[in-house]
């Protein structure tokens, strides 16, 4: 039993498809009747004949009839059918010669890809202008822009999460803005700092892990800057109220605010130039954050920020509330939310869940909010 040939398994094999014809036999239910029709053990039947055991033991699909380039005379018929075209079309015949054309087409094909990916990064950066994370993420921002279906494009997609990160309420005095707030929370926001450059202070109120309240107002301790204050300050009538909010990447999914920044920026609404900025803590620290232009963002349209390695001012503020709803008024408003919601990933409010709503109109150009 030990000499049992190729082809005599073969044709046991056929004989038992022509016999069962039945559409459901698998690999393995052949095996088995191939077994007992010769009356041994699997371990003698498939390491004497390797060939008929890789035709046997297929998946676990529907048996098809053995083609002819399954068999072994019908692999050697095609493989001389190959060889002679190849040696009357004059195509090389030498294995070296096939190696050579290989490595010429692979890394030709490398270095024309790299070029290309080097060309399309610089034209993405400098003359469309859109940031990208750098990095190897940068790389995937790249040919998400050319191939929003690839795999890097839903790589990216998936990347795209933002949560809000503060609500900016206006006043013109900051103690006086500090007291409102006392009398409608019940909790006292802290000092927080001065913004060196731009002419305002402020004074902080967690509004849980990942938000806070920021009561902004002129510092008279600051000359008076050249371009405006930000949030409408130099105008009173905007004073006493939530008039924007921010919204950060969401690290730990992936996102940066590179990618945040282009994708609003893609949709038309250019958030502006990402930079840095800066201020000391009453205790000295040195907070560093970026963040996109305050001057686009009111009502309904946030900016832009990420605290990178500094911590984030909801974790050292004066604790004691939770944001648990947040509706912008504004004009348009409702595309806007759709515009963070849909392409940004605009996440619930912390712990609570509460939504983040939109709401068209107002009584002010620029909007407000209520939380």
């Amino acid at each position: 039993s030990m000499s049992v040939s190729a082809d005599a398994l073969e044709a046991l094999i056929f004989e038992v498809i022509e016999e069962e014809r039945d559409p459901e036999l698998t690999a393995k239910d052949i095996r088995h009747i191939a077994e007992q029709k010769l009356g041994f053990p699997r371990d003698a039947l498939f390491p004497r004949n390797q060939e008929i055991c890789r035709v046997v033991m297929k998946a676990e699909s529907p048996v098809e009839r053995l083609s002819p380039g399954e068999t072994a005379a019908g692999r050697l018929a095609l493989a001389i059918v190959a060889a002679a075209l190849i040696a009357f079309s004059g195509l090389p015949t030498s294995l070296w010669s096939w190696a050579g054309l290989a490595l010429q087409t692979y890394l030709g094909s490398y270095v024309a890809q790299a070029a290309f990916g080097l060309g399309y990064r610089w034209f993405v950066v400098n003359i469309r202008h859109l940031p990208l994370t750098p990095g190897d993420a940068g790389h995937d921002e790249c040919n998400a822009l050319l191939f929003p279906l690839s795999t890097e494009g839903r790589r990216v997609a998936r990347r795209r999460c933002c949560g809000v990160d503060h609500l900016v309420y206006t006043c013109a005095d900051l103690s006086d803005g500090a007291d409102a707030i006392e009398r409608l929370t019940g909790v006292r926001p802290a000092a927080g700092g001065s913004h060196p450059g731009v002419g305002t202070h402020n004074a902080l109120l967690s509004l849980g892990d990942s938000a806070y309240l920021e009561v902004i107002a002129a510092d008279p301790a600051q000359p008076t800057p050249a371009a405006p204050r930000p949030f409408s300050l130099d105008d009173e009538r905007t004073h006493g109220r939530i008039i924007a909010f921010a919204v950060h990447p969401e690290a730990a999914r992936g996102a940066s605010i590179e990618l945040l920044a282009a994708t609003m920026q893609e949709e038309g609404r250019h958030p502006g130039r990402i930079g840095t900025m800066r201020r000391r803590t009453p205790s000295g620290e040195l907070l560093r954050w970026r963040m996109t232009a305050l001057s686009r963002a009111e009502g309904p349209r946030p900016w832009l920020i990420d605290w990178g390695g500094s911590a984030h001012p909801a974790t050292t503020s004066p604790a004691g509330c939770s944001l648990v709803g947040l509706t912008c008024h504004g004009a348009r408003a409702s595309e806007m939310g759709a515009l963070l919601r849909g392409r940004l990933g605009l996440l619930p409010l912390g712990a609570s869940g509460g939504a983040v709503d939109f709401v068209d109109g107002g009584d002010e150009a620029g909007g407000y909010l209520v939380a």
